[in-house]
């Protein structure tokens, strides 16, 4: 058989835990807030260039057609280069004006830069890379952009780690002569939260990014550490 508590005991059981749910959070352990700030360097590991080629016709079912022979044409050349990509990456036609008609295509190359991230030689051989893919681009009717640097997954996640880990260091001074004029040691760190990443984007001083010897990543951190009593 089922028994109920009087109203009186129940109101002193709810009073109770309420009390205990006061002082638990009246005796929560002081801390400490503080930011850091750090820019870790590494080297590009990779490298892009875009071409764009534009087809005309008198009519937009004829410029497409001249597209698909472009797309053709560039991956017989590509496929006797001496210099081959990593990835090759085909996008479009797109119908830039339905009027004249005109269309265009971008082909992405990316190339590794394993060989060729520092030194008189490698800065060579990078700008012999340099001049292959716009021979390339020049041969098949496309302009091509500038070089883009970058890194790989693995690198960029490595980077960023060290990043973190560096600011979070950093945290730490504002953090420890606060606690000592709190007259509170430092026990634990309760919190890293990252406010920020970027790339390339370091304090002035560090020059022009990326380049092939400096790929730069700055991460800002907010940290929360438990005092002691």
């Amino acid at each position: 058989m089922l028994k109920i508590a009087p109203p009186f005991l129940l109101t002193a059981i709810m009073l109770f835990a309420a009390l205990t749910a006061t002082a638990q959070e009246t005796e929560q352990p002081p801390f400490v807030e503080s930011t850091g700030e750090a820019t870790v360097f590494g080297v590009p590991t990779e490298v892009s260039f875009a071409l764009r080629h534009t087809d005309q016709g008198d009519t937009l079912e004829a410029a497409l057609n001249a597209a698909l022979v472009f797309e053709s044409a560039f991956k017989a050349a590509l496929a006797s280069h001496p210099a081959q990509p990593l990835s090759f990456e085909l996008h479009g036609p797109v119908v830039i004006d339905p009027v004249l008609p005109a269309v265009e295509s971008t082909v992405v190359l990316r190339f590794g830069l394993s060989s060729l991230s520092g030194g008189q030689q490698n800065l060579t051989a990078f700008g012999v890379l340099c001049d292959g893919i716009r021979a390339l681009a020049e041969a098949q009717g496309a302009s091509i952009s500038a070089p883009q640097l970058g890194i790989a997954q693995d690198a960029q996640d490595a980077l960023v780690r060290e990043a973190v880990q560096t600011a979070t260091e950093n945290a730490y001074t504002a953090a420890d002569s606060a606690a000592k004029a709190l007259g509170a040691p430092i026990l634990t760190i309760n919190l890293v939260q990252v406010l920020e990443t970027v790339w390339n984007d370091p304090a002035a001083g560090h020059g022009i990014m990326p380049n092939l010897r400096q790929y730069a990543c700055t991460a800002s951190v907010r940290v929360l550490y438990e005092l002691g009593n």
